[in-house]
């Protein structure tokens, strides 16, 4: 027990140093791609073939008994999952990462140096032997899960876009409409304008028109007028010299 809390101690440690190095900006992106790439493809096989090489022959005959032990151990994982997600009521487009993060470990970049820290090259090599399983279920059971995750959210993403679609179709109607309405409104308001303007110019023209007739009616009155008492006038003086002529005659 000392031994397991003093390893995670050490691991504990190591994670803590990489976090305080990324921050300080020692170690950056393209480092820690290094590094992983590093651990993955050049440590981690080196440290199974030399654990596969120092074991001896009732080592070696015990690989297939855990062979048959992995299998059962996954096996009980994967229901145990799904009963953890039946339990806690996990919504199913939640259920598969539920049920990843229960069944696959890190048993790569913690795994093997825990096991090599507690039990030397035999843990190293009996992790190795896990790890067959846990590919065998990650690549299988693993992506089953994950992709029906994928396609419920395919399928949820393509519904929003399908009705973001309306809805940006319905708003470029509206617009459009909007636009129609406030170009009508617009063009009715230039014809308001332009009849407006019109009946103003042909008021102003009949009263113009008014103003010259009714100073005609008036001329015409005037002359009427003046004409009339010519006319009187003239009569006044016939009479007038009509009786001149009788007074002289009778004189």
């Amino acid at each position: 027990m000392n031994a397991l809390i003093i390893t995670m101690l050490k691991i504990v440690v190591a994670m803590a140093i990489g976090f305080l190095l990324y921050k300080i900006h020692i170690i950056n992106d393209s480092v820690n791609k290094g590094l992983s790439g590093l651990v993955v493809h050049v440590t981690a096989p080196c440290m199974v073939f030399t654990s596969i090489v120092s074991m001896d022959g009732s080592e070696i005959k015990n690989a297939a008994k855990l062979l048959w032990i992995g299998v059962i151990i996954y096996a009980a994982l994967v229901v145990l999952a799904l009963l953890i997600v039946k339990i806690l009521k996990v919504p199913k487009v939640s259920s598969g990462v539920y049920q990843a993060a229960i069944v696959f470990g890190n048993v790569g970049f913690l795994g093997l140096p825990l096991a090599e820290s507690l039990y030397g090259p035999v843990g190293v090599f009996y992790m190795a032997l896990l790890n067959i399983h846990l590919n065998l279920v990650l690549y299988s059971y693993g992506f089953y899960i994950i992709a029906f995750i994928l396609i419920l959210y395919f399928i949820t993403l393509f519904i929003f876009w399908c009705k973001s679609f309306i809805i940006l179709k319905n708003d470029i109607r509206k617009m459009i409409s909007s636009l129609q309405i406030i170009k009508l409104v617009r063009g009715d308001n230039k014809i308001n304008k332009k009849d407006k303007e019109d009946k103003i110019y042909k008021k102003k023209v009949e009263d113009k028109k008014n103003k010259i007739n009714k100073e005609q009616k008036k001329e015409k009155y005037i002359k009427d007028k003046k004409e009339k008492k010519n006319k009187e006038d003239k009569k006044e003086k016939y009479i007038q010299d009509k009786k001149n002529k009788n007074k002289k005659k009778r004189k």
